[in-house]
């Protein structure tokens, strides 16, 4: 479901490559041997430096029925990793000056939210999952928010009204709302800070971030909608029956799509990633000045502080690196889902790992973990072609 994988709980034990063959050999057999061991259809994965992709390797089906093969350019469902889209169209919007960060939202709104602490809502608030909105499950987690084999057909500010507003259809004072500046980690907010943006720039969120993020970065294989994607290209998702009234192993999408509805390819993905280490830049190409990149850190950057800055996660994880090596990125999880995009800024090096699959927790931490060997193979990840042609 839409889950987000706890960063804290990537403690597992590190599947170490041997040594009898060279270590990428050894790495390869023993992530295709994993993702079989674990009916994992298909999956994708790749070490990220300032410059893109060092090396990606692609494994399995996109779809076990056509038996289409993933390669770099199939486009897998990203779950909350298109959060951190959500953050860099906010930092570009502060730059821009249409928005400052610690602006309330309802001035923005076309509806009033129902909740007494409304008018105190920030665009910070809902990026740092602290504005006192919650998900509440038998709502978020149902056809209400998730819809199979076709956009969804309720609008996002509809959905949103819906939930927020005291004569919505789906509105509950005490079930929708927590206490507000604590720590509720909140999708339905986020898909929030989506919408005021919207409204305060006058664009629609996925044309913003098609003109402002996809296409300066060159990410052709990236769309928001399955109505944007032409037969073939999709990573199909792989799940059991999740949703009362869904199908298994069916394309979905969902009402509040900017939280999680964003679907990738790992060449995409990896210029995403390379544009996060150079601070708003690409191949010499800016989409944000490196100070207005800045905002995404939030006061995280100094000291032992984690959390959240907008939508980006600052954690640290125990692994072959050393132990207090602090990351940033974010993680994901939906029916048939998991992705998990992270990069460290002094090493300016990180990892992407996506799946069609949704295997248990555990199994999902340990392949976490086991992305990160790739930093050791660096040097042969340089020295062969792509896996994912």
């Amino acid at each position: 479901m839409k889950s987000i994988i706890g960063a804290g709980l990537i403690l597992a034990a590190m599947m170490q490559p041997a040594l009898a063959q060279t270590k990428l050999e050894t790495f390869k057999a023993e992530a295709q041997a994993a993702f079989e061991d674990q009916n994992i259809a298909g999956a994708a994965l790749a070490l990220v430096g300032p410059e893109g992709a060092i090396g990606q390797m692609c494994f399995g089906l996109a779809d076990k029925d056509k038996g289409d093969r993933i390669n770099g350019e199939t486009a897998f469902t990203l779950g909350s990793t298109s959060k951190m889209f959500i953050g860099v169209a906010l930092a570009q919007a502060v730059e821009k000056g249409q928005i400052r960060l610690d602006q309330p939202i309802a001035h923005f709104l076309d509806f009033e939210i129902g909740s007494k602490n409304a008018h105190r809502i920030t665009f910070k608030d809902l990026a740092r999952h602290r504005s006192g909105i919650i998900d509440r499950p038998d709502h978020y987690f149902s056809t209400a928010t998730y819809h199979q084999g076709a956009d969804h057909p309720t609008s996002l500010g509809q959905y949103l009204k819906d939930y927020l507003a005291q004569d919505g259809k789906h509105f509950d004072q005490r079930a929708n709302f927590a206490a507000y500046g604590e720590y509720n980690y909140s999708n339905i907010g986020s898909a929030l800070a989506a919408y005021a943006l919207e409204k305060a720039t006058g664009t629609p969120f996925d044309a913003q971030v098609r003109s402002q993020i996809l296409t300066p970065l060159g990410m052709d294989h990236t769309f928001w909608h399955l109505s944007d994607y032409p037969a073939g290209g999709l990573a199909r998702p792989y799940y059991d029956v999740p949703l009362d009234g869904f199908a298994p192993n069916a394309f979905y999408s969902l009402a509040s799509w900017p939280d999680g509805g964003l679907r990738s390819s790992i060449t995409d993905l990896s210029k995403f990633m390379a544009m996060l280490m150079k601070e708003g830049e690409l191949n010499g190409d800016r989409i944000i000045t490196k100070e207005g990149f800045q905002p995404l850190y939030a006061d995280l950057l100094a000291g032992d502080q984690k959390g959240y800055g907008l939508f980006f996660e600052k954690f640290r994880l125990k692994g072959p690196l050393p132990e207090r090596t602090t990351f940033w990125g974010h993680t994901g999880g939906d029916p048939g889902a998991v992705s998990f995009a992270v990069f460290n800024k002094d090493m300016q090096r990180g990892v992407i790992l996506l799946m069609n699959a949704e295997p248990d927790d555990e199994a999902i931490n340990q392949f976490f973990a086991f992305t990160f060997n790739l930093f050791s193979l660096e040097q042969d990840l340089r020295s062969i072609p792509s896996t994912c042609e």
